[in-house]
């Protein structure tokens, strides 16, 4: 593997990373009166509110913008827009830090806002890796974007509590060092890959054509479907677990870190169980308990009482959520053709990024009558989600690969 490859990769991690790594931080910053981000005078549920669109706030900007840069990257050129992106992202981040340190709200909603922006720079990154491989090696490199995000998900609330521990603001300082120094490694590495007598627009209408198109083969909608819901049930339970330990238990940010960092352990080790299992099981079969699982562990906070009982309710959740969604890439990568599946993990990236934009704002809201029914409603909803998907497998398992 090239360095610029390497490279694009890391900049795919650290785009996605940006999503997860703050929910070790905003909560206790919002939800503590001791940071001074928000009025003294501020009711709870208002703090609540305010956390849950701080928390998406990233992802949605990341949404909108990464069609847009990928038909830019298609007219300019992917190694100008990734320097200039890469650029941007990185100085939002310094802002963000900033931000905290003036105790400025307004100015880090900004500044997430342009950072997630910029960082739809990650199908950019995409594109630039399909342009540099062979055409037989481009579904391998490509696939390995699913693993990345999956690894960055995991361990970015892990990343932001380490880098957190002596400030808040330092683990934005860092990271957007850390997006200048890419920047410079793209500057030395990447030459433009795109022959633009051959180029073929990126559209966002485009987009969704040719989403729709791997959509439309075979039964792959259904369980992309399922796993589109299943995620925005999961980003209203995962992004809002540090304001429900803060305001049920009065975890300090301590323990609070501390929970993120054993749910990054317990999801790691459901993923090399998944590597194990699929080797055994058919993913179609395999998927349906672990779905169940996560669904009844979410749902289970809603009862809970003291929070010796959240460490075990984590561990069931976080362990079967990884297996299912270890479980949906693998049916999306046996259902449909190879050069198909960059499509449909593009399309899944992009509805990750939308539930981690609306999965925050909507337990915000929810949080407002009571801090347990983010978690009703988010673990209803997988739970409905898994009731479909074993109807539909019920009907349809004679023809699922």
């Amino acid at each position: 593997m090239s360095l610029a490859i390497f490279l694009l990769y890391l900049i795919y991690f650290l785009d996605a990373m940006g999503i997860v790594f703050v929910y070790v931080i905003f909560s206790p910053l919002i939800l503590d009166p001791i940071y001074g981000m928000v009025d003294l005078n501020t009711a709870l549920s208002m703090r609540n509110l305010i956390l849950g669109f701080l928390l998406g706030i990233y992802a949605l900007g990341q949404f909108f913008a990464a069609p847009i840069f990928g038909d830019f990257s298609d007219r300019y050129g992917r190694r100008n827009v990734l320097l200039l992106t890469i650029f941007v992202t990185g100085l939002a981040f310094i802002g963000s830090g900033v931000a905290i340190v003036m105790r400025s709200l307004w100015l880090l909603f900004v500044t997430r806002l342009i950072a997630g922006f910029s960082a739809g720079n990650l199908t950019v990154a995409q594109a630039a890796v399909s342009n540099l491989v062979s055409e037989e090696k481009r579904p391998a490199y490509m696939s390995w974007f699913a693993t990345i995000g999956g690894i960055s998900w995991t361990i970015g609330p892990v990343i932001g509590f380490i880098l957190a521990l002596r400030n808040l603001s330092d683990p934005f300082f860092a990271l957007g060092i850390v997006f200048w120094l890419v920047m410079i490694g793209i500057h030395f590495t990447l030459k433009e890959s795109i022959d633009k007598s051959q180029i073929e627009k990126h559209s966002i209408r485009k987009i969704v054509r040719n989403i729709f198109s791997a959509l439309s083969h075979g039964k792959v909608m259904n369980p992309f479907i399922a796993s589109a819901l299943v995620m925005l049930g999961w980003m209203m339970y995962q992004a809002f677990l540090g304001a429900y330990l803060i305001n049920r238990f009065q975890f300090p940010m301590g323990d609070e870190s501390y929970a993120y960092a054993f749910s990054s352990l317990c999801w790691f080790l459901g993923g090399l169980s998944s590597m194990f299992l699929l080797k055994h099981f058919k993913a179609h079969k395999l998927i349906i308990l672990p779905l169940y699982l996560s669904a009844f562990a979410v749902l289970a906070y809603f009862l809970t009482n003291s929070s010796e009982q959240v460490w075990p309710l984590m561990f069931f959740a976080n362990f079967t959520q990884a297996i299912a969604t270890a479980c949906f890439f693998a049916l999306f990568s046996t259902m449909l053709p190879p050069e198909m599946q960059g499509r449909i993990f593009g399309g899944w990236s992009a509805g990750f990024a939308l539930a981690s934009a609306l999965g925050p704002a909507i337990s915000g809201y929810l949080s407002r009558f009571d801090i347990t029914i983010p978690y009703l409603v988010g673990g209803a909803i997988m739970l409905a989600v898994s009731i479909y998907y074993n109807v539909w497998h019920r009907v349809n398992r004679d023809s699922v690969v």
